[in-house]
């Protein structure tokens, strides 16, 4: 495993610095000073050495001079950490040391962490070319050179043990015959230019492709002259040979290498640039909450990232019914050039991004198979702005669902390559969980704001009967005070009377809001026990004859036989008692009928009034909690009737529903199974 080593004082900032590296799975070894530093790196060899500029003793500068005096050749890449921001000196003479970076104080856990990575990379690659090459230098030192003798013709009369071993052929096999077989793919006519040349008295040097014996090809080193007998007379020639293939491999692999060091560094640099850019872009995200600008910041950014034209971000959003719609932002261009052209189909082409399923990236989607097949436009629509070069990622929240499509164009076909789709995904991936955050934080604005009304709305209906229980009981008070004929019998019970109906509303109340707990808490319990429903119906009726009396109401109650099945008595009560008493508030002094029946598996229960009816936008919400389909100023309540029933009646295994047209009235209708769920999986 490679090794780094820390250097860095005081000891919190080396463990934090130990911290931050730990997950690049390297490892790490610290020091605290440049003196312990120097004796690590006398004992042991290093990948990459992070030195903090200002140490007890030896600062990071004068360790760095040490160490290059003592152990040159075995001093790793290194980068000083300074504490001192902006101190252009020290930042020069850190780069005039050698260091491959000067990183200010704190320095950001993840650009730490690129730079390291990036550097170790570098570090490890030149390493591997070192060794590669001292690898083949050996090689070379142990080739002998090969010593070939020609007479004027060229026929070979001397060959050495080098050559043989050089090119295969032993000596017997080899003397009277000429270099042409040994460089049979060299060109005879420019071997005839360069024997001219020698026997002119110029020394030929060069590197040939040879063959050995074996049909193997080497590459030959050759200096070939003219030999001279003692009058000066050419005689024939010498060639010393030596096998370069070695070298020549080792050249052409330090080519590839230096190829792949540079790539490797440019793909480090577009690494550290593309983490910058997300780091910048992810805290940006991150740092809005407001939907509308969040969407269009995601949209910029990745249309500049991109280098498109222009760029849209259609985005899907659920208003306050339910109801989902598709917005767009754009950039690169002004609203009005979409405006007029209706937004992108479900096609085979944007089908992928709507749906979730791929990134799109075409180099020409003119020429893709899928444009054009669709009516009424058969491709872009007049006006349209040019689209060549087209880039599309969709944008999934972290369950899945997604929230719509970034889509990218530019005129040119070409533009967009394989990065840009990474880039963008990435960007994507963010803008994800900024959105997520985003719709979080707008639920919780809602919440607060339904709190903050239903806290009003409870203190409103609270007041109101205290405030008239209050009175009651004070006005009784001051008649009990006098004890006179003035307070008969009648007269007091009728106030009493009035105070017990005003304790019974801060009941109901008080349960409803009780009951809210127990359902939020999940511990609203259920007793099961054969209950007739016809019976409840008529006991609850009985109870609001007066409330309908004084109303001028009337409680129609449809005659049927017993209807009997397993419910809670308790809450089957509650749930007629809350839609009754809805009807009479809501049902403008008209009559109220309440029917009920069974199919054998269900029984049915309807309550109908002739009242106000409820808007259809209204519809949808009603059984929400806190929700009213009208105005707590004219009629009062929490609330909650209605979401408890439905948390009531789906608790005993059955739905409720409602259909209403405003003026007419309303009909609620609970269905409920004769039996409870769970009887029915056991049976």
């Amino acid at each position: 495993m490679s090794s780094i080593l820390l250097v860095d004082n005081p000891l919190a900032e080396l463990g934090a610095l130990e911290a931050t590296l730990q997950p690049l799975g390297y490892r790490l070894v610290k020091a605290s000073s440049g003196q312990e530093a120097l004796e690590h790196l006398l004992r042991e060899e290093f990948a990459g050495l992070l030195l903090g500029v200002e140490l007890p003793g030896l600062s990071g500068f004068e360790t760095v001079r040490l160490l290059q005096q003592r152990v040159p050749l075995s001093l790793p890449p290194f980068v000083f950490l300074s504490s001192r921001s902006g101190d252009a000196g020290s930042l020069r003479e850190g780069y005039a040391l050698g260091a491959l970076d000067y990183l200010s104080k704190p320095v950001d856990a993840e650009v730490l962490r690129t730079k390291v990575a990036a550097f170790m990379r570098l570090s490890l690659a030149a390493r591997r070319a070192k060794e590669q090459l001292l690898f083949q230098a050996n090689i070379l030192a142990s080739v002998h050179d090969s010593i070939i003798v020609t007479d004027l013709p060229g026929n070979i009369v001397h060959w050495n043990e080098g050559a043989e071993a050089l090119f295969g052929y032993s000596a017997e096999e080899i003397l009277g015959q000429t270099p042409q077989v040994l460089y049979p793919d060299q060109d005879p006519a420019a071997l005839a230019q360069d024997m001219a040349r020698i026997l002119e008295g110029e020394d030929f040097v060069g590197e040939w492709q040879a063959r050995r014996k074996d049909g193997t090809h080497i590459w030959v080193d050759i200096k070939t002259r003219l030999m001279r007998d003692a009058s000066g007379r050419g005689v024939g020639f010498i060639g010393v040979s030596r096998d370069v293939t070695a070298r020549r491999n080792t050249e052409q692999a330090l080519r590839e290498s230096e190829l792949k060091y540079r790539l490797a560094y440019l793909r480090a640099e577009k690494e550290r640039r593309t983490a910058e850019i997300l780091s910048r872009v992810g805290l940006a995200f991150a740092s809005e909450l407001d939907r509308d600008k969040l969407v269009q910041r995601i949209t910029d950014e990745a249309t500049e990232l991109t280098g498109a034209a222009f760029g849209a971000f259609f985005h899907n959003l659920i208003n306050d019914k339910g109801e989902s719609y598709l917005l767009y932002t754009l950039s690169g261009v002004p609203r009005e050039a979409f405006s007029r052209f209706p937004m992108p189909r479900n096609t085979r082409i944007f089908a992928p991004t709507f749906e979730g399923t791929a990134t799109v990236r075409m180099e020409d989607v003119t020429q893709s198979p899928d444009y054009g097949q669709n009516p009424p436009y058969r491709g872009m629509p007049e006006g349209h702005l040019p689209v060549r070069s087209y880039l599309a990622v969709p944008v999934k929240s972290r369950s899945g669902a997604v929230l719509g499509g970034l889509f990218f164009g530019h005129p040119e076909p070409g533009r967009f390559q394989k990065e840009h789709e990474q880039l963008v995904e990435a960007l994507a991936a963010q803008a994800s969980v900024a959105l997520d955050n985003s719709a979080l934080y707008l639920q919780a604005q809602r919440a607060v704001s339904m709190r903050d009304e239903f806290l009003q709305v409870a203190a409103h209906e609270l007041r109101t009967p205290i405030t008239s229980l209050k009175l009651k009981v004070q006005s009784l008070l001051r008649a009990a005070s006098t004890l006179g004929p003035t307070l008969s019998a009648d007269k007091l019970h009728g106030k009493l009377e009035e105070v017990e109906r005003i304790m019974g509303k801060l009941n109901v109340l008080i349960n409803e809001l009780l009951d809210i707990s127990r359902i939020t808490a999940g511990s609203m319990r259920l007793t099961w026990e054969e209950v007739d429903l016809v019976s409840v119906v008529h006991e609850v009726a009985l109870r609001f004859e007066a409330q309908a009396t004084q109303a001028h109401v009337t409680i129609h109650v449809q005659e049927g036989g017993p209807l009997v099945g397993l419910w809670d008595r308790l809450r089957l009560e509650q749930v007629v008692t809350n839609l009754l008493s809805n009807a009479l508030k809501y049902g403008a002094g008209k009559p109220v009928v309440i029917g009920t029946e069974s199919d054998g598996t269900h029984a049915r229960l309807t309550v109908r009034d002739e009242g106000i009816g409820i808007a259809p936008e209204s519809l949808s919400r009603i059984f929400g909690r806190f929700e009213r389909a009208v105005s707590e100023r004219h009629y009062g309540g929490l609330g909650l009737g209605l979401y408890i029933t439905r948390q009531i009646v789906e608790a005993l295994g059955g739905v409720v529903r409602v259909e209403s047209t405003p003026g007419k009235g309303s009909t609620f209708t609970i269905e409920l199974p004769l039996a409870p769920p769970q009887a029915e999986a056991a049976s």
